[in-house]
């Protein structure tokens, strides 16, 4: 794994790396065992914690929905909170930025994950969402709001 200062990563990836039946298993699982032992930091948005009573994050939320505690994903979250390797990141962006992401990201709950990733120092999101991020939209994320959106394997 390249060393990045902080990665924001969809939600997706830290399921796959927990589910031996998701194609894209070995590649999630390798990337978060290497970004474990790496010093790189995970961007969420502002207002998260582990204890959902007190998250106010759209990433945090999406984390302690999906996560299954006990799993590597959920383990591995908790791991880069506990070692302070979390990075507090706001999801403001200008206007004309939020208005080209709109008519790229179709689906609102993946649109933070790229705000944050916006306002980080790497610009990178880890997902696997090849739905939403096909090449065509990545290339448009990559031009239009700078933003790298690399699968597990390519990190």
């Amino acid at each position: 794994m390249k060393e990045w200062e902080d990665l924001t990563i969809d939600t997706n990836v830290l399921m796959h790396c927990s589910n031996p039946n998701e194609d894209r298993f070995e590649d999630a699982r390798a990337f978060v065992m290497a970004f474990l032992e790496s010093p790189t930091g995970m961007c969420v948005d502002e207002g998260f914690s582990v204890d959902s009573a007190q998250n106010r994050s759209h990433i945090g939320s999406e984390y302690l929905t999906w996560l299954v505690p006990g799993t590597l994903g959920y383990q591995a979250v908790a791991h880069v909170a506990a070692s302070n390797r979390l990075r507090f990141t706001s999801k403001k962006i200008a206007h004309s930025d939020l208005q080209r992401l709109n008519k790229l990201i179709k689906d609102k709950s993946d649109r933070p994950f790229v705000r944050v990733a916006m306002n980080s120092s790497s610009k990178v999101l880890v997902s696997h969402d090849v739905k939403c991020f096909r090449a065509s939209v990545c290339a448009k994320v990559s031009r239009d709001l700078q933003v790298t959106v690399l699968a597990a394997a390519d990190v």
